[in-house]
């Protein structure tokens, strides 16, 4: 039984008398222990989605089943505190008055729960977080990481069945933002618990997510593995998105061969198709290889001119000029380039995504 079902999902606005799909038929399911995440810019329809399931908001169809049971289809709709799910909102939602322990134990005291089974939940949820000890201390005198661990043991301490994530990580520098999607991960994966994660950062979609669904005007657009995701997008827009991306136009010759503008390109990767279909090339900064001097008998060279090169610690990303357009390779940080140095491009076959 999966832990959640989304079929036919939709939802729709008015906005200036005009109809707008905020959510237009999705439909995924999780399976038991991972990270799902809906990427995507802001206005896709990620956080529509979210709020959907969470119970904050009706949808107009479409059927949502949270470990087996309905929860909005047709006439059924169940509130928000009767669905199994745990939620950490951007905000994290602390209560600045409390302490670590009373923010952890507030859903359990408006639930009800006698005061033993409080105290144990409560104290089994912040050590499952790495904040033990901190019991008496004011949430307030946590730091940005540790208010965003507390928000979570709040959301597990109900033990529920699915957690959802809206952005949990973007509040926090993008250092702690770093520290966090690790940390955030491999808390995930000891307490074992299904999550739904909504986010427009790529970086935090690709590593913490077992699979994503990267979303564009209300659709889920490519399901799959960030490793997925990354290597062969199935669109310009998921090329686009996530990541850094070359394009370039083709024609194919056969299975194998594209004619582009750089002259005809080896491309094994390419699915079978007919002779003459136009194709759309992606290649990721850090697939090419450039040269300095031209190597002999390297396929799929093209000779370029370094525009500008810009050292970024672990990496030199080098801006080439090949032909009318303007590539980016990003190199060992010890390449020792400058503007107007000729080299050649190398673009491995293996590594093109082929987007027909």
């Amino acid at each position: 039984m999966a832990p959640l079902t989304v079929e036919g999902l939709h939802q729709a606005f008015t906005a200036a008398d005009t109809v707008v799909k905020a959510i237009d038929e999705v439909g995924f399911e999780l399976r038991e222990g991972e990270i799902y995440t809906l990427l995507g810019p802001s206005g896709c329809g990620k956080t529509s989605t979210l709020r959907a399931v969470a119970g904050l908001e009706r949808p107009d169809g479409g059927r949502i089943v949270i470990d087996g049971t309905l929860v909005a289809g047709g006439p059924v709709f169940v509130p928000p505190n009767k669905r199994d799910i745990g939620m950490v909102f951007q905000s994290y939602g602390i209560w600045p008055h409390m302490t670590v322990f009373a923010n952890a134990a507030f859903p359990l005291r408006v639930a009800k729960v006698p005061k033993k089974e409080i105290r144990r939940r409560v104290e089994e949820a912040l050590a499952a977080v790495h904040l033990d000890g901190y019991e008496d201390r004011m949430s307030t005198q946590l730091s940005g990481g540790q208010q965003q661990r507390l928000a979570l043991a709040r959301a597990l301490v109900r033990r529920p069945k699915l957690l959802l994530l809206d952005e949990p990580l973007s509040n926090l520098d993008a250092k702690l933002r770093a520290a966090m999607r690790a940390e955030l991960a491999a808390l995930q994966q000891e307490i074992g618990v299904t999550t739904l994660l909504v986010t427009h950062d790529q970086d935090e979609a690709l590593s913490m997510s077992s699979r994503i669904a990267v979303m564009r005007a209300g659709r889920i657009v490519q399901e799959g593995t960030p490793r997925e995701i990354y290597q062969r997008p199935a669109s310009r827009f998921a090329a686009d998105f996530v990541g850094t991306t070359n394009f370039l136009d083709g024609v194919r010759c056969d299975g194998k061969r594209v004619r582009t503008a750089l002259g005809e390109l080896d491309v094994p990767g390419a699915p079978a198709a007919t002779a003459g279909d136009a194709v759309l090339l992606a290649v990721r900064p850090e697939a090419l290889r450039l040269h300095q001097v031209r190597p002999e008998g390297v396929p799929n060279l093209v000779r370029g001119e370094i525009e500008r090169s810009m050292f970024v610690g672990d990496s030199v990303e080098c801006h080439v000029r090949v032909a009318d357009v303007v590539w980016t390779a990003r190199q060992d940080p010890e390449l020792p380039v400058a503007s107007g140095d000729e080299v050649w491009l190398e673009l491995p076959a293996e590594r093109i995504s082929v987007i027909a």
